[in-house]
């Protein structure tokens, strides 16, 4: 049986606070977002001579982009708290390498024909805590993609009372490399 850490209010708040922090223009930007296109929708609705659906619409406008910033919002603070947690109550591990993939998302750049390569690494694991768990991580550059191999063991933080959340120790990962830190983030 896995006893859990009781985190206060309190601290859950700093944390989330924190993470919510990092996202402070982009909230910014919704609420002003949000309040463009309730006002215009507000004062169609309030109209003497019935509904002005093109008010509405307009609202509507500004209301569909506030609803895609604040679902980035959401799940971006989701990931930061879970980070934050992790730094504090995380347990760190080794986890085994068990597969490699690089995904190839490059395009064409408008008119100019010119190519952008946009490669994404990516290095699924296994690891043992509470049971067997895997995940995947991303690397920044071509050259720590290369150097892990399949059945390395790579340093890992879990976080406690949530094994699904675990997250690289990246300037471990450089340092059993030797890479600069910059390229295993």
């Amino acid at each position: 049986m896995r006893i859990e850490p009781r985190i206060g209010l309190f601290e859950r708040l700093k944390h989330l606070l924190g993470a919510i922090g990092k996202h402070k223009e982009l909230l910014i930007g919704a609420v002003l977002f949000s309040l463009f296109g309730i006002f215009p929708i507000y004062f169609s609705m309030n109209a003497e001579s019935g509904v002005d659906w093109s008010g509405v619409l307009l609202g509507s406008i500004f209301l569909v982009p506030t609803t895609i910033m604040l679902y980035m919002v959401a799940t971006s603070t989701a990931y930061y708290y879970e980070k934050s947690l992790s730094k504090k109550y995380g347990v760190n591990l080794l986890g085994r390498v068990t597969h490699k993939r690089a995904e190839d998302h490059s395009y064409t750049e408008g008119d100019s024909d010119r190519e952008i390569e946009e490669i994404h690494y990516i290095i699924e694991f296994s690891y043992r805590y509470s049971g067997m768990h895997e995940s995947e991580f991303y690397v920044d550059s071509q050259e720590c993609y290369a150097r892990i191999k399949i059945g390395d063991e790579v340093p890992i933080r879990v976080l406690r009372f949530k094994p699904k959340a675990v997250y690289p120790r990246v300037r471990k990962l450089a340092a059993a490399y030797g890479l600069k830190q910059s390229q295993c983030a």
